[in-house]
């Protein structure tokens, strides 16, 4: 009976213990509001725990955390405390409304915090609504116009709210006179659009610009608003056009030229001319109207001047009454005496190589008023001139060539200059050109590979090649080998930039079983103007060669399945000349294999480690292991006996109960024996009082107890 009260103490003490400092609260943790009318709701806090507990409420979890408000605390900026006693439950009254009715509708997330001995989060969701919105747009958003020019845009309104509003429209970025809508007061309904004209028209002198407006829709007496934009961009549609053209005259003679002024704009237009000139150029009218679209004469009127030939500018300036601009345009005369002609080049060459000709191209061109006949002459008398003679009339213009052939520049680098003039009775014109004369196309080789090369076979040698570009243009050397093919050279193109200097590289490798004997190769090298080539003697010896001798040695190791083995096996390189070792491979077992070094002077030793398994049942024995040995001398087979001794190793054992705990889980077992042991000893401790007062109760009962016992005996 003692036992069972014991287990039944340790149960109740479990329970007692599990449920210690237990808090829960229920309710809806989601919410729709806006920024007018809050949403509410009631959570309900239970103390499942048998003590009384104070648990604090609070949310600092972003903006949204400032909405909520507990029992008429905003619990962001101050916590709420409430008090439970055992198992009491409260109800705790919540509003939740946004700050400001600017927040963008959606979905806002929170955390709140309830604290007692331990804390309990409770996450929060907030579906924000539209309350009072309203939403503009207008198009198009861009126009572009003439001057005088109107531009209708469609403003459109929608009440995106919860509420019927009375709108307010205006226009900021217009002048007030250039714009009208109607109406800028309206009464609109939750989810009506109303679509209203703007029009714009701005004064026929407006500055030609891109003018940025918007128009804002404003809920009377509040501040929600919305906003749209939109261009207006007046550009130069009113144009005049003043004919492009090129003015020679004579200095002698009286010359009218006339120049044809087009109205090209949308409406008739009014205009006054005026002339910045010397004082011998005049106009034949000072005003004019054109219609749209259409085009009148000016004439330029050139007297006699009396200065000397030169050139000169004339602005003529058309002035615009209607839609005060101004065209101009300035005409480049030539004032000539009457013969005249331009050598143009019509090339750039300022450079030319010694080792070819050049030729230079010419444009003469008859810019005077009258016939010219003209003879050409060159200061070099080497030079070719395509035409010796030309007749020009007026504007006529002719292309010559002069060509310089090799023998003409060759030798003579540096700077080569020559004058090309043209002669006639009334004009005399020279032009000079000067052109550097290089060296371009100076390539060499320099190959440091002597003559004559002794070498084992078995053996490698490399030698540089240098390829040098002395010239002034890139060039591309071609490298060629006459020659076994364990000669080699690489690369066999080469291109090369001015001053650069680039490698290639002669690679010779007799092979180790190569006859002694002598060997010629020729090595050749060609660009534009480079022939070079070299003969080499090889003369080849064949080198004292043993092998190498090989030793091993191993152990292995036992688990449950296999016996890994690794053994050391010993090389020795016995011969008078270097080995190279480029792979080793065991040939009659599955294995790895590593070699310490591949490479052995003579008389050298190195170890290479061997890896393989065996089965479980393999007895002990001697392996032989056979070898693959692939060197610069050729490929050795080997064949190295290896005596093995199985092992047995001993399992390891597995922790087990308790020792087979983790540190943290023993620890946490030890607290809990410790705890139920503790409620053990004050259950016992109460069935022990409770005896205490059973036996001291009246004798009566103990003798009538005895006299029954003495009956039964």
């Amino acid at each position: 009976m003692r036992l069972f009260n014991v287990l039944i103490g340790m149960i109740v003490a479990f329970v007692l213990v599990s449920g210690l400092n237990a808090i829960s609260v229920t309710g809806d943790f989601y919410f729709e509001s806006d920024c007018v009318i809050p949403a509410s709701n009631v959570w309900l806090l239970q103390n499942d725990s048998p003590f009384r507990e104070v648990v604090e409420i609070w949310s600092t979890d972003g903006i949204a955390a400032g909405w909520i408000n507990l029992n008429g605390k905003w619990i962001s900026t101050e916590k709420e405390r409430i008090a439970l006693q055992p198992h009491e439950q409260k109800e705790v009254v919540i509003f939740i409304k946004p700050t400001d009715c600017y927040v963008e509708p959606g979905i806002y997330e929170f955390k709140v915090h309830f604290k007692d001995s331990a804390e309990l989060i409770k996450t929060v969701k907030v579906k924000v609504l539209e309350t009072r919105k309203i939403a503009i747009n207008i198009s198009p958003t861009s126009q572009i116009v003439g001057q005088c020019e109107p531009k209708v845009y469609n403003v459109r309104v929608t009440n995106t709210g919860r509420e019927d509003e009375e709108i307010s429209l205006s226009v900021s970025g217009l002048p007030q006179s250039w714009y009208t809508i109607s109406p800028k007061k309206f009464y609109l309904k939750k989810g009506e659009t109303r679509e209203l004209p703007l029009r714009v028209e701005a004064a026929c002198d407006a500055q030609l610009k891109e003018y940025r407006f918007s128009v804002k829709a404003q809920i009377v007496g509040t501040s929600f608003i919305a906003t749209t934009s939109a261009s207006y961009t007046i550009e130069d549609r009113q144009k005049i056009e003043i004919e492009e053209k090129s003015i020679s005259v004579c200095r002698e003679e009286r010359t009218a030229v006339d120049i044809k002024i087009s109205n090209i704009g949308r409406t008739t237009d009014e205009l006054e001319f005026s002339l910045d000139a010397p004082s011998w150029v005049s106009l034949d009218k000072r005003s004019v109207t054109i219609d749209s679209n259409s085009s009148q004469r000016l004439q330029l009127i050139f007297a006699p001047a009396p200065e000397r030939a030169a050139d000169f500018n004339v602005t003529l300036s058309v002035s615009s009454r209607k839609f005060n601009k101004t065209t101009e345009k300035t005409f480049r005369v030539k004032l000539l005496d009457c013969y005249n002609a331009e050598i143009r080049p019509l090339d750039n060459i300022s450079k030319a190589c010694a080792e070819e000709g050049f030729k230079h191209s010419f444009r003469i061109t008859n810019t005077g008023l009258k016939t010219l006949n003209l003879s050409l002459y060159v200061t070099n008398s080497k030079a070719r001139i395509s035409e010796n003679n030309l007749s020009l009339d007026v504007n006529q213009a002719k292309n010559i060539t002069i060509e310089f052939p090799r023998a003409a520049t060759i030798g003579r680098r540096g700077k080569f200059s020559y004058t090309l003039t043209a002669k006639s009775r009334y004009f005399n014109s020279s032009i000079k050109r000067t052109v550097d004369i290089e060296d371009c196309y100076n390539v060499i080789v320099r190959a440091a590979i002597p003559s004559t090369v002794d070498m084992n076979a078995g053996s490698e040698e490399a030698y540089i090649i240098n390829v040098i570009n002395r010239g002034t243009k890139a060039q591309t050397v071609s490298i060629t080998l006459s020659a076994p093919s364990w000669i080699k050279v690489e690369p066999k193109s080469i291109d090369v930039k001015p001053n650069e200097t680039k490698r290639a590289y002669l690679f010779i490798a007799p092979p180790c079983k190569l006859k002694e004997g002598t060997i010629k190769a020729r090595l050749s090298a060609s660009a534009r103007d480079l022939n070079f080539s070299k003969t080499i003697t090889l003369r080849i010896y064949s080198p004292q060669f043993s092998e190498l001798v090989l030793s091993a040695r191993g152990n292995v190791s036992t688990t449950a399945d296999y016996k890994q083995v690794k053994a050391k096996i010993t090389l020795t390189n016995d011969s008078n000349v270097i080995i190279k070792i480029s792979d080793i491979k065991l040939t009659n077992i599955e294995g790895r294999i590593s070699l310490a070094k591949r490479e052995l002077q003579p008389n050298e030793k190195t170890e290479a480690e061997v890896v393989f398994s065996l089965a479980e049942d393999f007895s002990d024995e001697i392996l032989p292991l056979r070898l693959m040995l692939k060197t610069d001398k050729g490929v050795i087979y080997k064949v190295v006996k290896l005596t093995i001794k199985a092992r047995e190793q001993p399992s390891p054992q597995r922790a087990t109960g308790f020792l087979a705990l983790t540190p943290e889980s023993a620890l946490l077992t030890i607290l809990v024996i410790v705890i139920v042991a503790l409620v053990a000893y004050i259950v016992n401790l109460k069935l022990s009082q409770q005896e205490a007062q059973e036996t001291a109760k009246p004798k009566s009962r103990t003798k009538t107890r005895s006299k029954t016992n003495r009956k039964k005996k």
